[in-house]
């Protein structure tokens, strides 16, 4: 399943062996209702079992509001595939106030 949405921009961070790192991820494709295949621009490469928080929250862990966080489940080549804590509706809102155009 693909998705109609133009690829937007998230920005985040990767917490990875006690180290942290932003991260710029690209949506490529929605494979299914929590689950896409992303790009990402980072210092740090994520490895299978990863979690990327993207929005407000991802400077901090003081406020909760205004993130959302994903899980790296597969590589495709230069690719991630992320999924979602959230689906449906309510993630397309989240990714709509949290993503910016790709230019």
């Amino acid at each position: 399943m693909t998705t109609e949405r133009q690829p937007s921009v998230l920005e985040g961070r990767l917490e990875r062996d006690g180290r942290t790192a932003r991260l710029s991820a690209t949506l490529l494709e929605r494979l299914d209702d929590n689950t896409y295949r992303i790009s990402i621009t980072s210092t740090m490469r994520p490895a299978i079992g990863n979690t990327l928080r993207f929005g407000a929250g991802h400077e901090s862990n003081a406020c909760l509001l205004g993130f959302v966080d994903a899980v790296v489940v597969s590589t495709e080549g230069a690719d991630y595939v992320i999924e979602f804590a959230m689906t449906g509706p309510v993630l397309d809102e989240m990714l709509e106030r949290l993503g910016r155009p790709d230019v």
